[in-house]
């Protein structure tokens, strides 16, 4: 992610670059794509401000401008090894990015892998069950028990793989309710889940950004 600002002439006129955060790593839960989310909106506001503080102080003080957007994106939760402040060469424009690895932990609290570690899918995660787990019976309980929708594999993966979708918008009550209900399907078809692994997992990581 990015956000550039310049300043010609005397007015300050914003430069939009926005970018996708280098989110590495494996992802195996719908929410993990989720906290992804919420990392990337928190990280967009920092660059943001981080831009436009810096652009207040072009093209007359070009290394006052990168210090000042650095500082300003460190004060809105970006470490100092996330965030790069870069002056173009004519100091009209500062470029603010940020990058940050987010690790999943939700899937792999709940015993589950993810069907594309190496491709994760911005709009749906595929989960893999293990061995002797109908992911169809999990689907049921979930829609008609607790009214949580997810969605069963097709043809050769039905009944072995589970896609929870993640478009739109997201909160942190929807990333609970997602976990506690898988929690609780898992458990219903006799899978070994520790009850409240994931809800504790979700939970630990919002709480960074309290």
């Amino acid at each position: 992610m990015s956000a550039s600002w310049s300043r010609p002439r005397g007015q300050i006129i914003p430069l939009f670059s926005i970018g996708c955060v280098a989110l590495l790593g494996a992802i195996a839960l719908g929410v993990d794509v989720a906290v992804m989310y919420f990392n990337w909106e928190g990280m967009q506001k920092a660059v943001d401000a981080a831009a436009l503080a810096g652009a207040n102080l072009l093209p007359e003080q070009p290394n006052a401008a990168q210090a000042t957007a650095t500082t300003i994106a460190l004060s809105n939760g970006l470490l100092a090894t996330e965030v790069n402040a870069v002056v173009s060469a004519d100091d009209e424009t500062i470029t603010v990015s940020a990058s940050r690895n987010v690790p999943y932990f939700f899937g792999r609290a709940l015993g589950l892998s993810l069907i594309a570690p190496d491709n994760p899918a911005p709009g749906v995660t595929g989960l893999l069950a293990p061995d002797g787990i109908d992911t169809g019976k999990v689907v049921k309980y979930m829609r008609d028990r607790l009214g949580v929708s997810v969605q069963g594999g097709q043809d050769q993966m039905k009944g072995k793989l589970l896609r929870i979708g993640h478009m739109g918008n997201l909160a942190p009550f929807d990333m609970l309710v997602a976990v506690s209900a898988l929690e609780m399907g898992l458990k219903y078809v006799g899978m070994e889940v520790r009850m409240g692994a994931g809800v504790a997992a979700v939970q630990a990581l919002l709480a960074r950004n309290i």
